[in-house]
């Protein structure tokens, strides 16, 4: 129910946000030319990815390069997609690993969106980093079977305050 109404929500949010990735499009280039993959189309590789490691930003990235060398080192065999929200780490995806990952945006977090995206990569295995708990992405991972693992997570006392205060809504988030 909570998923429900939080989808809602986005569903409404959603034509002021393309409104706005639209206008950021006019200034910054790098925004439009990919904005179709926020919504969870694009090209995807023809082979179904085995990890996808969900990094928003350039500090998240930072995070899981040692994870991802690490992925690439055991499993060298092994596909990985890398997902990120900016233009600036999207363009340090690129100088750390090269053609090495698959990276796409993150689908904006909307049942239709995430869908299309997991039915393109085909995770096995999702690593998000931080605390980015999308709940429409682990209920998508969760329904294609994904294992899902929160790597490098923080939560200060006062965001564990935070979400004890809404602990009977999101309880099934960390389930």
């Amino acid at each position: 129910m909570v998923r429900l109404v939080y989808s809602i929500i986005i569903a409404i949010c959603i034509p002021f946000v393309l409104l706005h990735l639209l206008l950021r499009g006019i200034r910054s280039p790098e925004y439009r030319s990919r904005r179709l993959e926020r919504l969870g189309f694009f090209k995807a590789p023809e082979q179904a990815q085995d990890f996808w490691i969900h990094a928003v930003s350039v500090g998240e990235l930072l995070a899981a390069e040692p994870i991802i060398r690490e992925l690439q080192t055991r499993y060298p065999a092994k596909r990985i997609t890398v997902t990120t929200m900016t233009p600036t780490s999207s363009a340090l995806v690129s100088k750390l690993f090269g053609d090495s990952v698959y990276h796409v945006y993150a689908p904006y977090d909307f049942p239709l969106f995430v869908g299309a995206f997991l039915k393109r990569i085909r995770p096995k295995f999702v690593i998000i980093m931080e605390t980015e708990l999308w709940p429409n992405m682990l209920h998508g991972a969760q329904k294609a079977g994904c294992s899902v693992v929160l790597a490098n997570a923080r939560l200060s006392g006062r965001s564990a305050r935070g979400y004890k205060r809404f602990l009977l809504l999101l309880s099934w988030l960390f389930d």
